[in-house]
């Protein structure tokens, strides 16, 4: 099975730590947390599968710009405190995923993780 490296970016401290415990049990997942770490760092050296962050305010222009170097690049977007999250690719994609239980949030990382890349052109997410 494929190993699927998931950057998990700013999130409350409560969800990081659903998050923690439901992906570091699963086998095949990789995860870093970006707490004492420069985020572009981590992303240009990981070149995760996904990252996971809040995004209340919409996709944080940050991330647009690791969409443009990383083209394949998922992001699990997270609103209202782990009430709502949506999956956004650069295709442009963006995929509402409801609520989530930790089985649903590990089979949404997985379907992302294993669908074949993709060319992508940028577009407004």
């Amino acid at each position: 099975m494929k190993t699927v490296r998931i950057v998990i970016g700013a999130v409350p401290k409560i969800l990081r730590e659903i998050l923690d415990e439901v992906l570091a049990s699963e086998p095949s997942f990789e995860v870093v947390h970006l707490e004492h770490a420069n985020l572009r760092e981590v992303i240009d050296s990981l070149a995760p599968d996904l990252v996971v962050t809040m995004i209340d305010g919409g996709v944080p222009e940050g991330y647009r710009e690791f969409f443009r170097a990383h083209p394949t690049l998922r992001l699990l977007g997270i609103k209202e405190h782990g009430r709502n999250a949506f999956l956004v690719e650069l295709q442009p994609q963006k995929v509402s995923l409801g609520e989530l239980s930790p089985k649903d949030l590990v089979v949404a990382i997985r379907e992302a993780a294993s669908r074949p890349d993709f060319v992508a052109n940028l577009a407004e997410i």
